[in-house]
């Protein structure tokens, strides 16, 4: 029960980060996602996976958000 409501929460962030283009990479990953192939939910969930990388490394190493790894991570779904 708990893992679902976190992957929905992931999701729902993803979702405001399309919607309100910050950062703007997510949209341009969602475009490029979709372009190869990718339903819209599932390039929403690649993209959540790598949100979730983000946010455990956040939590793990007691460090800021990184904004480079994000991208990082966003640039190597296919």
């Amino acid at each position: 029960m708990a893992n679902e409501k976190l992957r929905r929460l992931f999701l729902e962030i993803v979702e405001t980060q399309v919607k309100t283009g910050d950062p703007a990479i997510v949209r341009e990953t969602l475009g490029r996602l979709m372009k190869n192939g990718h339903s819209r939910d599932e390039s929403v969930r690649l993209i959540g996976t790598a949100l979730a990388g983000e946010v455990y490394d956040v939590l793990k190493s007691h460090q800021p958000y990184d904004e480079e790894r994000y991208t990082a991570a966003l640039n190597s779904l296919e």
